[in-house]
């Protein structure tokens, strides 16, 4: 191996030179590889966001443009922009930055457990629940229980008979307007 090889492979991962140092004084080599390969997922997240999206999170000039130009790369050239960009990442505040992140993603969350929520619903309906209809007509006052029955009785045909799920995808709609009305 080259002597300018060796040099940049022990150097490629280690921190920069200008980063703060008490944050890696008494670290093995490994143990730093290993911090800065764990910042890959956040530099990976980073990527995919838009610009508008990057915006919003007050982030060194730097790093933008070099979140920016790793999004039209591949392969060899994606992976080096992925070591700068973790670097990059290293020497700001990256645990704020993910928390951040995590933060933006909760409503995601809160939507996705919604819809998980809404479909168990419809799917306990059409297996013949009757406890839960009286408790969503009691829950959802603005729920009509004769249309709501009706849905269901067309959902479970639609089953037996092998149609495509119409009323199953009304009965879903019917359930989360009164959801989201509530």
């Amino acid at each position: 191996m080259s002597a300018m090889r060796r040099r940049r492979s022990s150097v490629d991962d280690a921190p920069a030179e200008d980063a703060d140092d008490s944050a890696w004084a008494g670290k093995s080599k490994s143990q730093l590889k290993r911090d800065m390969l764990a910042l890959e997922p956040l530099a990976r997240e980073l990527i995919a966001f838009t610009d508008k999206q990057l915006k919003t999170l007050a982030l060194d000039e730097n790093l933008v443009i070099a979140l920016q130009a790793a999004r039209t790369l591949q392969r060899g050239a994606l992976q080096r922009q992925l070591r700068y960009l973790r670097g990059l990442l290293a020497q700001m505040d990256h645990a704020a930055l993910a928390t951040a992140l995590a933060a933006r993603r909760q409503p995601q969350r809160e939507q996705v457990r919604a819809m998980h929520e809404l479909e168990q619903w419809r799917e306990r309906l059409i297996e013949g629940d009757t406890a839960l209809v009286e408790d969503l007509c009691a829950r959802y006052r603005m729920l009509d229980r004769g249309a709501l029955l009706t849905l269901i009785e067309d959902s479970r045909f639609e089953r037996t008979a092998g149609r495509p799920p119409r009323a199953t995808r009304l009965l879903f709609k019917l359930l989360g307007a009164a959801r989201g009305a509530h």
